[in-house]
């Protein structure tokens, strides 16, 4: 069976080495239940039994990770995690960190795996989902502007919706905004609320 793909332009935004990027088209979700069923053709384990060692999996991975330890699934790669929060001096000046939180779970496949995978074979399918439109800085300055003017702040979700992007390549060209200073996060960093970096926000930041 091969693997599924389509070819997306890159915004305007985003100009890169390449003006286009690559992104697989996932056929479906494959469930426990069903990764349960193919084991139990492939050993003597019932599909039961299969699934509570799942289960017991889960709950074990939780609680190495809750517990600071990073975890080596043999034949799959290694688990850990990441965090987040704000970094500021303290009153004696050394830094701490106000609010962390776990950002994400981060996978490192094994090379065995990776050599493994390298047999995959791809075919070019168009997708049925949204491709990004390719923006000019102009144009994005603009959906921004009219974002802003009823309100000082807009979510990348309004943004996706107004530029008519796919929430990711609008997160991203979000991101770089940020990053070259012509927006500000006046949200969190898990739930993103953006104004312009020298307009100071009055109204209370709530996402619709």
């Amino acid at each position: 069976m091969a693997i599924n793909y389509d070819i997306y332009k890159n915004s305007g935004c985003l100009r890169s080495k390449s003006d286009h990027h690559l992104r697989i088209i996932e056929n479906k979700t494959t469930t426990s239940n069903t990764l349960a069923e193919h084991i139990e053709k492939a050993c003597s384990l019932t599909t039961s039994d299969v699934k509570a060692a799942l289960s017991a999996l889960a709950s074990s991975v939780r609680d190495e990770l809750l517990a600071g330890n990073s975890i080596h699934l043999e034949g799959l790669g290694y688990l850990s995690l990441a965090m987040e929060g704000e970094i500021e001096p303290d009153c004696n000046g050394r830094l701490r960190v106000k609010h962390p939180r776990v950002s994400n779970v981060l996978f490192r496949p094994e090379k065995a795996l990776m050599r493994k995978l390298q047999d995959a074979q791809f075919t070019i399918t168009k997708h049925a989902g949204k491709h990004s439109r390719n923006l000019s800085e102009t144009e994005t300055e603009q959906i921004i502007a009219r974002l802003l003017e009823k309100r000082t702040f807009f979510t990348a979700r309004q943004f996706a919706n107004a530029s008519d992007m796919t929430q990711a390549t609008a997160y991203r060209t979000l991101r770089k905004l940020l990053d070259n200073g012509t927006l500000k996060n006046i949200g969190t960093p898990s739930r993103m609320i953006f104004t312009h970096a020298d307009k100071p926000s009055t109204d209370s930041a709530e996402t619709h």
